[in-house]
């Protein structure tokens, strides 16, 4: 198996880990509360968080990266280990237990009731919020709690069951499913659907869920209708609408299982999703094409941890993204002219006065009107016995892609990293007059403009080595020497933060930054470019990393971890990654250290590591010598030039998941001439570019889980850096405006590529 075939096949293990249904989806899992403590029972989404109750083992609140942020089990008031059911009240949160209901107010103080308050039973089947008040099901009757007040419904007051097994707000009425029919709760009135009154085919609903649409194209009116889905235990999908039950054709298909566990539907994308004891399904109605589609998901063909889906959640979000830079019919941007033209030769011409700019930029707009674009962003959360797991599906249009806009060229700038936050912010070095080392992007006008206010701490050294960004989305900068550090732009406030050793940080020479989930990770070079350390940010204060595993040797000056600078820090899950200059990479586990070097691991091509990238547990380590791989015990060296990449010195690595699709995710690679953008086919550039080199003759990877395609096609542009640099024909069409390139980052819009000749900015 030679060198490239051996890439492709951890490339394609890397684009393809987490295969699902067509909508391609991120699947992260969730932390149970122990090893034998996997069973979940019921899951909310709470804006980025989760919350998943499970059986025996309490309720555990994660954040948008799968990390626990907070348990609750019996111990700290819960009525009991076994969370049944969740909902949301305003700021407060509903617990459902097997052995009671809990209200937790947003401070964390804790209400609870139990029969010794007036419930039925303590076994909570299903909660919801409705009119107001809280709902809780029960197996002896539908508990409504307005305050402290509660009201039982039950069979004498017109449920179709005392045993309430599903509840779901409507505009129509609390809908409640129970074992023997359904019905619509209005007020004191229970408008109750059995087989006796209304020809229900199927008696015991064990799911229920409400949309409001127009009807698909059957000739009936468009007027937008109400519709009432129900989950059976045994028979299946069952819908009723304007007073009676509408069957389903056999062209319609379905879930693919007639016992229906869960149902939720989301607005933003027209989807009802469908939990079953053999999978998931989701129903994509489309109105105006008149069909609807499925799509299925297993734990064959998914991150799902079972095929037996207990309970689900599912909130979507609609974000609209403002567009200033419109193209023309020829997919050229608009916006230029006027000194906002980002084409260097125009910017030279209109800064030596009197001059027009060059014939081929079009004329900038008076008035630049945004085109909307909407991203749609969806959120789901599946609860198995075999423990929970998030879908994340992100998916926004493009356009313009192959076009080149350049940025603070020809002006001996080096960028020497970026970051994304509320705007783009680009870090030079010289600095600019006076010791401006930050440039913001202004959308509006297209181009950077130096950030107005000074850091106020002057004896900070402005010459920055490393741009980066922290988790809260503020640009942080750092610098060498003795009046380096760190210099963080607090820009909402407009303030800046420097930290140096009374922060904890005690080597000032800051050499690379990591935003690492919640925290902030800072490499450092050493007093004397001859040792590095790496340094968390958390609450204000730096802590050096552990030097557990560490040798302690006379190669490594004063109390630093390496006997070399850290040149990049990456992280994944619980695992630190940090390559030296020139003693290879560390990586830290949480507990403790190991090394790889050239010497010990054959397969590294060389000990001074340039750029890192990680993915689902496989490393790619970018060197002069080019581009070498790690999976599990299998490793590899690339020489890049073989995709057309102008140099094998890997500079710079990103994974580009903009639209969380594994068919479409994207390999950047950064070379000291130029990038190179590697994919899949079904992410070929659909709106311009080069013209891809295709590979399609690579086998079956032994890496692979399960049963991947035969040949496995690989598309791959290449852009040299500008040959040309300094000099008046720098276009953005031609590329690249420098050659080296030191960083690249992704917006939802652009991939942005700085050089040692100012920047570029690459609309996907």
């Amino acid at each position: 198996m030679n060198r490239l075939t051996r890439f492709l096949f951890s490339l394609f293990l890397i684009l393809h880990s987490a295969v699902s249904c067509p909508a391609s989806p991120t699947w992260m899992p969730l932390e149970p509360p122990a090893p034998d403590t996997r069973r979940a029972l019921s899951a909310l989404i709470d804006g980025d968080d989760v919350w998943i109750g499970y059986e025996g083992g309490g309720l555990v609140r994660c954040d948008e990266w799968g990390r626990v942020k907070l348990r609750l089990t019996a111990e700290g008031k819960l009525p009991g280990n076994s969370v049944t059911a969740l909902a949301k009240l305003d700021k407060e949160l509903l617990i459902g237990t097997s052995d009671g209901l809990a209200r937790r107010d947003e401070f964390g103080a804790m209400k609870v009731y139990t029969t010794d308050n007036g419930l039925p039973d303590n076994g909570i089947t299903c909660l919801v919020a409705h009119d107001g008040a809280v709902f809780a099901g029960t197996m002896k009757g539908l508990v409504r709690l307005r305050g402290d007040r509660f009201d039982v419904l039950t069979e004498e007051r017109g449920l179709p069951s005392n045993h309430v097994t599903a509840l779901c707000s409507s505009p129509l009425g609390l809908l409640a499913a129970t074992t023997k029919g359904w019905a619509v709760i209005r007020g004191d009135a229970i408008e109750a659907h059995t087989p006796e009154r209304d020809g229900l085919a199927f008696e015991w609903i064990s799911a229920i869920a409400y949309y409001r649409q127009r009807p698909l194209k059957t000739g009936m009116s468009s007027a937008l209708e109400d519709w009432v889905v129900l989950g059976t235990a045994g028979g299946g999908l069952l819908r009723w609408s304007g007073g009676s039950y509408i069957p389903y054709a056999p062209d319609e298909g379905g879930p693919g299982s007639t016992w229906i566990t869960a149902l939720a539907w989301q607005q933003n994308t027209s989807q009802l999703w469908v939990g079953t004891r053999e999978g998931a399904a989701i129903q994509n109605l489309i109105p105006d094409l008149g069909g609807n589609l499925w799509q299925s998901i297993s734990a064959r063909d998914s991150g799902l941890p079972s095929d037996e889906i207990i309970a689900l959640a599912v909130e979507g979000r609609d974000e609209a993204i403002h567009d200033y830079e419109l193209m023309n019919a020829s997919g050229l941007p608009q916006l230029r002219g006027s000194g906002s033209c980002p084409c260097a030769t125009c910017t030279l011409l209109i800064s030596a006065g009197g001059k027009k700019a060059c014939p081929d930029c079009h004329a900038r707009p008076p008035v630049i009107k945004p085109r909307t674009i909407h991203r749609e962003l969806t959120w789901a959360v599946f609860c198995t016995p075999e423990g929970a797991a998030r879908y994340t599906h992100r998916e926004i249009p493009h356009i313009g892609q192959g076009n080149f806009y350049a940025y603070l060229v020809n002006q001996g700038s080096d960028v020497v990293g970026m970051a994304d936050a509320s705007t783009v912010w680009a870090g030079i070095r010289p600095p600019a007059f006076g010791g401006g080392f930050l440039h913001a992007f202004n959308r509006t006008a297209a181009r950077f403009e130096p950030w107005p206010n000074l850091p106020s701490d002057l004896s900070f050294n402005p010459q920055i080595t490393t741009l980066g960004i922290t988790p809260d989305g503020f640009p942080v900068a750092g610098s060498a020497g003795q009046t380096g550090g760190l210099a963080l732009l607090d820009s909402q406030n407009d303030v800046w933060h420097y930290f140096r050793a009374r922060d904890g940080l005690t080597d000032t020479n800051v050499t690379t930054t990591f935003r690492d989930a919640t925290t902030l990770l800072v490499g450092t070079g050493g007093p004397a470019g001859m040792s590095g350390s790496v340094f968390r940010l958390q609450d204000g204060r730096f802590e050096r990393l552990p030097s557990d595993g560490l040798p302690s040797t006379p190669a490594v000056a004063g109390n630093a971890l390496f006997p070399s600078p850290v040149t990049v820090i990456r992280a994944e899950a619980d695992r630190v990654y940090v390559g030296t200059k020139s003693s290879g990479i560390y990586i830290w586990n949480g507990a403790t250290w190991t090394r790889m070097n050239s010497l010990a691991t054959k397969a590294l091509s060389d000990d001074e590591i340039l750029s890192l990238a990680v993915k689902r547990g496989v490393l790619y380590v970018g060197t002069k010598k080019g581009l070498d791989v790690f999976a599990g015990d299998q490793a590899q060296h690339i020489d890049v030039t073989y995709y057309g990449c102008y140099s094998n010195e890997v500079q710079a690595l990103l994974f580009d998941e903009t639209e969380n699709d594994t068919d479409r995710l994207v390999f950047w690679i950064g070379t000291a001439n130029g990038i190179t953008r590697l994919s899949l086919f079904q992410a070929v550039m659909q709106h311009g570019g080069k013209s891809p080199v295709i590979v399609d003759s690579v086998m079956k990877p032994m890496l692979w889980p399960s049963d991947p395609p035969q040949t496995v096609p690989v598309a791959a542009w290449s852009w040299p850096g500008n040959p040309n640099v300094g000099m008046l024909d720098v276009c953005p069409f031609d590329g690249l405006p420098g050659n080296r390139v030191n960083a690249l980052i992704i917006d939802d819009l652009s991939l942005w590529i700085s050089t040692d000749n100012g920047l570029a900015r690459l609309r996907k």
